[in-house]
């Protein structure tokens, strides 16, 4: 071959191999995220469930059309020291009438705080709650303890260091279409249709448990219904590989529920998490649960 024919050749190259660049690169792109998935230590999220249909879960049973918007920070750099706060609004219909709830908790390396800032259901609702917008606090388990409220042992950061490992080598997620790309909050992103692959899924649950023994108790079967019944869409920064966008849909009729939908964006990858102990906390103590307001639930 002469010069100038190698040349367009070498030119020429990666558009005779577009066809097949794209379901490559999309294949680095996922394991990538994945590994980021792993190396993350803080992050911020966003996000809104939507369920049409009852809800399994005990405290919102009765509850349909619900909608919780939530935002989160987390600092899980070494589990030894997590810190991480939840802000929460609920509303729902149930055949009594409206709920509506407002919650907020932070979690510390020695105490969990949490208060009940709005909490309005209706006479007869199934959902019972109380509130006094005051802030309460639950001393956390040492490593080798559990709690008053019937919590495990605490992992520790070698335990995190472990399943870091483990979510760094699973195969989760098996694509199914590739979409248009999107620009989510400034991030041009791979937008990818999948599902989570059942086989691997078991895998690391396994895994996982091996690891946490029995200070995490997992629910098995409702675990590998993220696999049967949820489809997904991922949002995978061009840039760095995050997961910056989430999408769960779920089709959960043989649970009595119609849709499910589960909408997540991801933020300040790695920075700083300001999470503090509120003022003005009340101990919590057991002998005082019916009092608390949580007590009715």
């Amino acid at each position: 071959m002469t010069r100038p024919y190698l040349i367009i050749t070498v030119l020429l190259l990666p558009l005779l191999l577009s066809g097949c660049g794209p379901q490559v690169e999309l294949g680095v792109a996922v394991d990538r995220m994945m590994e980021k998935l792993s190396e993350v230590k803080q992050v911020e999220a966003v996000g809104q469930l939507k369920l049409v249909g009852e809800s399994e879960t005990a405290i919102f049973n009765g509850l349909k059309e619900l909608v919780a918007d939530f935002t989160a920070k987390a600092d899980f750099a070494n589990l030894d020291k997590l810190r991480f706060s939840l802000t929460l609004n609920l509303s729902g219909q149930a055949p009594e009438g409206a709920t509506k709830i407002g919650a907020e908790i932070r979690g510390l390396p020695d105490y969990t705080y949490f208060r009940v800032k709005e909490a309005n259901a209706p006479s007869g609702s199934p959902l019972s709650i109380t509130s006094d917008a005051r802030w309460y606090k639950v001393k956390n388990p040492e490593v080798s303890s559990g709690n008053v409220l019937g919590g495990g042992n605490r992992l520790t950061n070698e335990d995190g260091i472990k399943i870091r490992e483990l979510i760094r080598s699973a195969k989760l997620f098996t694509v199914q279409t590739v979409l248009s790309d999107e620009v989510i909050k400034g991030v041009r992103s791979y937008h990818l249709a999948a599902l989570i692959d059942q086989s691997a899924l078991s895998d690391l649950l396994d895994a996982i448990q091996l690891v946490t023994g029995e200070r995490v108790v997992l629910d098995r079967a409702k675990l590998m219904r993220l696999a049967s019944d949820y489809t997904y869409d991922l949002y995978i920064s061009r840039r760095d590989y995050h997961l910056v966008k989430l999408i769960a849909h779920g089709n959960l009729s043989t649970a009595g529920q119609s849709e499910s939908v589960l909408e997540i964006l991801f933020s300040r990858f790695d920075s700083p998490v300001g999470v503090v102990a509120p003022s003005e906390v009340k101990e919590f103590n057991i002998n005082d649960l019916l009092k608390s307001p949580l007590g009715q639930l």
